[in-house]
Parts: structure tokens; sequence; C-alpha cells
């Protein structure tokens, strides 16, 4: 046997089988209206018209087509154009017959499945579209148009009458995903979402929804604070970095991060802010994976004696990624609520199988960056920072008192 009749007999044998599984492929696009050609040989050819990708990225008929098209067109006319090509005239005569029955059985085909199976495809999708459409990812919200000094205030109250109805008082548990577990004491609430994420909006901070688990608050009249939890499931992070930082280049990551935040927040009609320095520089606790920093900021802009706040940040590293609860006071406050922050963060744990020294170094991931990320840098990108709030807070205390 020669190699080109070696080569005949190979693409015979392709044919074939692509000539099955194309009819296949049609009584599974046509729900089994059409019959034929015995035996089903999925069981040793891929199913092409089943394959995610085909049918995320090209419509139900088309694909019935390009099966049918490959069914109508002779195996050992395929088998001769590659056989001609030692021949011009044979092979300019194999191509001019191969060619015209393509069209004429496309056209055929697409006519016969539009037919056959238009009713099936309105069955399956009722709205309309040829391919379900998977969900969107979520995103950060655009910002909304800006609001008049009356509307922001209108605004910031109704968020705040809404948090207070669907707060959850302790003493409690409260479940943070299926990673933790908040010990809410007595004296301490717990706003949901929902409506926590309204009331961050109003206060002119960035929420990432992806992220964003809610808020904890204090019922006394003399407290006057708010903490803000997330979950950043970005892996197991890393903390070798702890003792090499150097906190002079954290404390410029974090207000270049911060001159970035303000974008949003003129957008929106909220004065800017700037970081005025170390409240209290990162320390870490790596026998239980706890980070705590803090900073003070103020207006831009504003002189030195302006009231500044404190954004107490804290940090609870585990198995699947990190816990970030970020405190808010006063300057002149953060010494008496500093221990109020502290006793919050070692209220909250992680479930086991989701602690850090769970880790599998086999199995689990691996965070893209390490500890000193939390501080300044890439991982704080996805955290917004929460705005000069004691003037709110001062008004929930009052709301809640009622």
């Amino acid at each position: 046997m020669t190699n080109w009749e070696k080569l005949f007999y190979f693409c015979s044998v392709v044919a074939r089988v692509a000539l099955r599984a194309g009819w296949n492929g049609i009584r599974l696009m046509t729900n089994g209206r059409m019959h034929g050609f015995g035996r089903n040989i999925c069981d040793v050819t891929p199913r092409f018209s089943g394959h995610s990708f085909v049918r995320s990225r090209i419509p139900r008929w088309v694909r019935a087509a390009v099966m049918q098209t490959i069914f109508s067109i002779s195996h050992y006319e395929l088998g001769a154009v590659l056989l001609s090509l030692t021949n011009r005239s044979i092979l300019l005569d194999s191509l001019r017959r191969w060619n015209n029955k393509s069209v004429l059985a496309a056209i055929l085909a697409i006519a016969s499945v539009l037919a056959f199976d238009r009713e099936a495809c309105a069955q399956a999708n009722p709205n309309g579209s040829s391919v379900p459409q998977p969900p969107l990812p979520q995103q950060s919200p655009s910002p909304p148009q800006p609001l008049s000094p009356q509307q922001r205030a209108e605004e910031e109250q109704a968020a705040w009458s809404a948090a207070h109805e669907a707060r959850v008082s302790g003493p409690r548990e409260i479940p943070l995903n299926d990673q933790g577990i908040l010990s809410l004491p007595a004296g301490l609430f717990f706003i949901p979402k929902a409506p926590a994420t309204r009331l961050m909006q109003a206060m002119g901070n960035v929420v990432y929804p992806q992220t964003f688990i809610g808020l904890v608050a204090s019922s006394k009249d003399d407290d006057d604070w708010l903490a803000k939890i997330v979950f950043i499931k970005e892996g197991y992070v890393k903390d070798d970095e702890a003792q090499k930082w150097n906190a002079n280049d954290l404390l410029a990551d974090t207000k270049e991060r911060t001159q970035a935040n303000n974008e949003n927040r003129v957008q929106r009609g909220f004065p800017p802010i700037e970081v005025v320095g170390w409240v209290e520089p990162p320390i870490y606790d790596a026998k239980e994976h706890r980070l705590v920093w803090s900073l003070s900021l103020k207006d831009k802009g504003a002189d030195a004696s302006a009231e500044q706040t404190v954004n107490y940040h804290t940090y609870l590293l585990g198995r699947d990624g990190y816990f970030s609860v970020d405190f808010i006071t006063s300057l002149d406050r953060i010494g008496v609520e500093k221990p109020v922050a502290r006793d919050l963060l070692a209220n909250l744990n992680f479930v086991p199988g989701k602690r850090y020294e769970d880790f599998n170094s086999s199995t689990d991931k691996i965070a893209a960056y390490g500890i000193a990320a939390l501080v300044g840098g890439l991982a704080a990108k996805k955290l917004g920072l929460l705005a000069i709030a004691g003037v709110f807070l001062v008004k929930f205390a009052k709301l809640i008192a009622v």
C-alpha cells in the first residue's frame, strides 16, 4: 500500500467517525426527533455538542448545521481531495464538487434544524437567548450622582434608621460566612450586610460587596466608635515578612491608596481626606496570627488643630484568607476605646478547619502577597477606608437611645 493510499484510508476512517458523531450530535440537539445510523457512538467519541465551551459560544442551530454538513459530505470525496493533490485537474474537479455539495448541505441543514428545533430552543430558553448567559461577576458599584448637602443629611439619617431596625444585639454568636464566628458581647450590636452597606455609602465610603460582611457598634451613649468587618478570600497569607517590613514605606503606600480613594469621594460630593501618621505602627502576634496597626486622618487641607479620626485596623489570618476588623473612633478617645477594639478582635475566631494552623501546603491556595501587603499596597486596595464619622456616631447614639 502506497503512502497516498494509506492517507486515503486514514481520512476515510476519520470521516466515518465524524459522520457518526455528527449524526449523533444532531440527534442530541433535536431532542431525539431524528433517528438513524444504528448504534450510539458517543461512548467512543467526545460529545462535541455537549462541551461547555461550545455550548457557551456557538448557537444551538449553528452547531446542528455543522454536524448536518459533516454528515452530508461523502467521506470518499474528502479522501479523494487529499489523494488528488498530485494531479491538478483531478484536484480542481474534486474541490469544485466538494464545495458545491458543502454549500448545498449547509443551506439544507440550517433550514432543517430551524424547522425541527425551533420549538425545542424556545422551550429551553423562554427569554429568546440561544445560549444561557452566565451571571456577571460582582464588581464595585459605580459611584452615584453627587447629592446636595440636604440630600446627604437625609440619606444619612435614613441609613442610620434602617441599620437600627436591622441590628442584632449581643450576647450572640454571629456566623461570618462559612469561615468564622464573632462572639458578640452584651452592649454591642451587629448590622448585617445590606443595611451596613447603605450606611457605609451614606458616610462616603467605598464598599466592596465581594468582601464586606457587616458593621459592629455599641449601644452605650458614651461610646463613639464603629467597626467594619470584611473577609478577603485570597488564600494563605505567609507571615514571614512581619519582622522585615519598614513602617515608613508602609505609611507612604497607605497615603497613596487614600489619595486614590479620594477620587471616588469627590465624585459623590464628599470632601477628600488625608493620612496624618501612625497612631500605632504595625504589630504582629505570630502565636495568635493577629495583626494590629492604626492611623490618624483628617480632612485634606485642614490645619493641624483640626479634629482627627483614627482608623484602628486589626487582622486575623486563616487558612483561606483573613478577616479584617477596621475600628474607627476619634483621636481623643482612642486611648479609652483601644481595649474595645482589641477585645473585638479577640472575640473573632475561625471555625475548626479554617484556622491558620489548618493550612495544607499540598492542597491549599497561597496568597500572591505576604503580610506586609495587609498594611499597604496590593491587598489594602481591596479595603475601603472608613470616612471621618464621629458626627454620625453621635447621631446614631441618640437614635438608638430612643
